[in-house]
Protein backbone atom coordinates (compact mmCIF):
# COMPACT_ATOMS: atom_id res chain seq x y z
CA UNK A 1 0.00 0.00 0.00
CA UNK A 2 1.29 3.45 -0.95
CA UNK A 3 1.67 5.99 1.87
CA UNK A 4 1.85 9.67 1.21
CA UNK A 5 4.20 11.71 3.38
CA UNK A 6 3.37 15.37 3.29
CA UNK A 7 6.05 17.87 4.18
CA UNK A 8 4.98 21.47 4.77
CA UNK A 9 7.45 24.32 4.50
CA UNK A 10 6.29 27.68 5.84
CA UNK A 11 8.32 30.86 5.56
CA UNK A 12 8.11 32.59 8.94
CA UNK A 13 10.54 35.41 8.25
CA UNK A 14 12.06 37.09 5.23
CA UNK A 15 12.38 40.47 3.53
CA UNK A 16 9.20 40.21 1.44
CA UNK A 17 6.32 38.94 3.57
CA UNK A 18 3.04 40.81 3.17
CA UNK A 19 0.51 42.03 5.71
CA UNK A 20 -0.79 40.72 8.04
CA UNK A 21 2.64 39.09 8.46
CA UNK A 22 5.66 41.01 9.68
CA UNK A 23 8.79 41.30 7.56
CA UNK A 24 12.45 41.98 8.37
CA UNK A 25 15.90 41.45 6.96
CA UNK A 26 16.25 37.87 8.11
CA UNK A 27 15.21 34.32 7.34
CA UNK A 28 13.32 31.55 9.11
CA UNK A 29 11.41 28.53 7.83
CA UNK A 30 9.28 26.01 9.69
CA UNK A 31 9.45 22.49 8.25
CA UNK A 32 6.70 20.08 9.35
CA UNK A 33 6.30 16.38 8.59
CA UNK A 34 4.61 13.40 10.26
CA UNK A 35 3.74 15.39 13.40
CA UNK A 36 7.33 16.64 13.76
CA UNK A 37 8.74 20.11 13.18
CA UNK A 38 12.06 21.87 12.90
CA UNK A 39 13.13 25.45 12.38
CA UNK A 40 15.66 26.33 9.73
CA UNK A 41 17.16 29.61 10.95
CA UNK A 42 15.43 32.01 13.34
CA UNK A 43 15.71 35.44 11.73
CA UNK A 44 16.98 38.56 13.50
CA UNK A 45 14.23 39.02 16.12
CA UNK A 46 11.01 37.49 17.42
CA UNK A 47 9.24 38.09 14.11
CA UNK A 48 9.32 34.38 13.24
CA UNK A 49 7.37 33.67 16.47
CA UNK A 50 4.88 36.47 15.82
CA UNK A 51 4.29 35.24 12.26
CA UNK A 52 3.92 31.64 13.44
CA UNK A 53 1.17 32.81 15.79
CA UNK A 54 -0.58 34.72 12.99
CA UNK A 55 -0.41 31.62 10.76
CA UNK A 56 -1.60 29.28 13.53
CA UNK A 57 1.67 27.36 13.60
CA UNK A 58 2.50 25.60 16.88
CA UNK A 59 6.18 26.16 17.64
CA UNK A 60 5.95 23.94 20.71
CA UNK A 61 6.24 20.99 18.29
CA UNK A 62 9.74 22.12 17.28
CA UNK A 63 12.42 19.80 18.60
CA UNK A 64 15.36 20.79 16.41
CA UNK A 65 16.74 24.03 15.04
CA UNK A 66 19.18 24.22 12.15
CA UNK A 67 21.28 27.39 11.92
CA UNK A 68 22.71 27.76 8.43
CA UNK A 69 25.38 30.26 9.49
CA UNK A 70 26.10 32.75 12.23
CA UNK A 71 24.92 36.00 10.68
CA UNK A 72 22.52 37.89 12.95
CA UNK A 73 19.70 37.78 10.40
CA UNK A 74 19.66 33.97 10.56
CA UNK A 75 20.45 33.33 14.23
CA UNK A 76 19.51 36.21 16.57
CA UNK A 77 15.99 34.86 16.96
CA UNK A 78 17.32 31.96 19.04
CA UNK A 79 17.16 34.04 22.21
CA UNK A 80 13.45 34.63 21.70
CA UNK A 81 12.78 30.91 22.17
CA UNK A 82 13.88 31.04 25.82
CA UNK A 83 10.35 31.82 27.12
CA UNK A 84 9.20 28.49 25.65
CA UNK A 85 11.31 26.90 28.44
CA UNK A 86 12.18 23.95 26.23
CA UNK A 87 15.40 22.17 25.28
CA UNK A 88 16.11 22.10 21.56
CA UNK A 89 18.61 20.19 19.52
CA UNK A 90 20.52 22.96 17.75
CA UNK A 91 22.42 21.90 14.65
CA UNK A 92 25.16 24.13 13.29
CA UNK A 93 28.72 24.03 12.09
CA UNK A 94 31.43 24.80 14.61
CA UNK A 95 32.45 27.82 12.55
CA UNK A 96 28.93 29.24 12.42
CA UNK A 97 29.59 31.96 14.98
CA UNK A 98 33.16 32.89 14.12
CA UNK A 99 33.51 36.37 12.70
CA UNK A 100 34.11 36.15 8.96
CA UNK A 101 33.93 39.85 8.26
CA UNK A 102 36.68 41.64 6.40
CA UNK A 103 36.80 45.35 7.19
CA UNK A 104 37.94 47.51 4.29
CA UNK A 105 38.79 51.15 4.91
CA UNK A 106 37.78 53.08 1.79
CA UNK A 107 39.09 56.38 3.12
CA UNK A 108 42.34 57.53 1.62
Amino acid sequence: MFQSFLTKITVLCDDRLSSPLFSEHGFSVLIEWEGKALLFDTGASDIFIRNANILGKDLSKVESIVISHGHYDHSEGLKHLLPFNKKYKVILREEAFFQNIVMIDLRE
